[in-house]
């Protein structure tokens, strides 16, 4: 639907994930998350730790 002319302006002016989600299509993971790789800050047991920090909304 639209020409290759269009779609290099709009490469050269979007932010990458913009250009793939609105001109590709295709959907990111994550895509406008405040935060990425919580999972990987969660701890479920005992253990030794150095320091920790809590934060509380």
């Amino acid at each position: 639907m639209i020409t290759p002319e269009q779609i290099a302006f709009y490469k050269r002016t979007y932010s990458k994930n913009k250009f793939t989600t609105e001109i590709l299509g295709q959907f990111l993971q994550n895509d406008g998350a405040l935060f990425t790789g919580i999972e990987n800050c969660v701890i479920d047991g005992p253990g030794e730790r150095d320091n920790l920090y809590f934060g509380i909304d």
